[in-house]
């Protein structure tokens, strides 16, 4: 990735954590981008376990549990009023997510079904 490229992913994950805020304007981290690194790490967790029980690797009661931990670490960082996030089971694409329900309005990047995306991607191209 040159200089540009990296230029235009901060831009855009700023522009993102600032959406994050005006969803949740209680979040404690005031910085969008250290904000979307809290929530990126979280991403990982949960994309990895969502991997890893689709592909047998782990029970679903563990699997459950584990999701469940996470959810409550997102919980800490964004609060709890809504809109509530999810976990998404589905190991293609990102794992937490805000339903569809809860998106009228809301300026965020979305999956196919028009559910929320949390923690997006912005390496690619």
């Amino acid at each position: 990735m040159n200089a540009k490229q990296r230029e235009k992913m901060n831009e855009e994950i700023r522009r993102h954590g600032e959406n994050l805020l005006e969803i949740w304007p209680d979040i404690k981290e005031r910085d969008p981008i250290a904000l979307c690194r809290k929530l990126h790490r979280l991403e990982t967790k949960a994309r990895q376990l969502s991997t890893a029980y689709c592909n047998g690797e782990v029970q679903m009661e563990t699997a459950h549990r584990k999701g469940r931990e996470i959810l409550k670490e997102v919980a800490k960082i964004v609060g709890k009023r809504p809109p509530p996030v999810h976990l998404n089971w589905d190991a293609c694409g990102c794992a937490l997510k805000i339903d569809s329900a809860h998106m009228k309005g809301v300026r965020l990047y979305g999956d196919m079904g028009g559910n929320g995306l949390i923690a997006p991607t912005f390496d690619s191209e």
